[in-house]
């Protein structure tokens, strides 16, 4: 690592330990010192804490809908059917099926998430808790990824996946009766 690099880290380190650890006078008296405005600071900080919470929520979402897709493409594959007979039966848009399965920063219409719901006979709002419209614990976050990852062949389900994929609707099960 540089020795620039070094000594940026180490101040913004040390910064941070400042910041945190000094009372809202003394922030305001080192601001006040250096010519600096400690309402537009703290509005700055505000406006970056809010952006990183969001980025982190948009990861957490899309880590979610990683799991909503690959469930919606096993339960298919568990059934024989291709994306158009999945609309056509459940009556939502193929193309937002597709987009379900493939796109992880696609927010999936409620209705379609009630429609697959009822036509897979999940749970009640299981399939809601994956489409990140509602926080959720880190658990199902967590178990989320590790089927998304372990869902990725194109052959009708072995075994192994359905033991996969009956073990991700009982903990979907779980999750909606508490």
């Amino acid at each position: 690592m540089r020795s620039i690099e070094r000594d940026q880290i180490e101040m913004n380190q040390a910064l941070r330990d400042i910041i945190i650890e000094s009372s809202e006078e003394e922030i305001r008296d080192a601001v006040a010192s250096a010519g600096g405005d400690f309402h537009a600071l703290a509005s700055r900080g505000r406006a970056v804490a809010e952006r990183a919470l969001a980025e982190i929520e948009s990861e957490s979402a899309q880590d979610l809908r990683k799991g909503l897709g690959a469930l919606i493409y096993m339960l298919r594959r568990r059934d024989g059917i291709s994306i158009e007979d999945l609309g056509a039966q459940a009556r939502v848009d193929p193309g937002e099926l597709t987009r379900l399965e493939d796109d992880y920063g696609f927010d999936p219409n409620p209705r379609t998430v009630y429609q697959l719901e009822k036509h897979f006979k999940l749970p009640e709002r299981s399939l809601v808790l994956l489409s990140g419209a509602v926080k959720v614990e880190s658990a199902v976050r967590s178990e989320a990824v590790r089927f998304a990852a372990s869902s990725e062949s194109i052959v009708k389900l072995s075994r192994e996946e359905k033991h996969l994929l009956n073990r991700f609707v009982r903990f979907l099960r779980e999750q909606t009766d508490e």
